[in-house]
C-alpha cells in the first residue's frame, strides 16, 4: 500500500469520526407545574429518546424546580447530579 493510499484511508476515517461527533443532538425538556392535560408536575416532552453523545437540558419554566439523578436509574459510569432549586 502506498503512502497516498494510507493517507487517504486515514483522512476518510478522520472525516467519519468528525461526522459522528457532529450528529449528536441537543434536546430540551421543560419542567412544568401543570401540563396541557391538567396533570401536575410534568415534563414536556413527556418522553425523549436520546443516544450516546446527545445532551439533555432541563428548563424550569415555573419557580421551585430542580433536576437530580435518582440512584439506580442512571447508567453505569454516569456522574450523579443534583441541581439547585430555582
Amino acid at each position: 500500500m502506498t503512502r497516498r493510499a494510507v493517507a487517504a484511508l486515514l483522512a476518510g476515517g478522520g472525516a467519519t469520526l468528525v461526522a459522528g461527533q457532529a450528529s449528536a443532538a441537543a434536546h430540551q425538556v421543560r419542567m412544568l407545574n401543570t401540563g396541557a392535560n391538567g396533570a401536575s408536575m410534568v415534563f414536556d416532552p413527556p418522553f425523549l429518546r436520546v443516544r450516546a453523545g446527545d445532551t439533555v437540558k432541563f428548563i424550569a419554566t415555573d419557580r421551585g424546580h430542580n433536576a437530580a439523578s435518582i440512584t439506580g436509574m442512571t447508567p453505569d459510569g454516569a456522574t450523579p447530579f443534583n441541581g439547585r432549586i430555582n
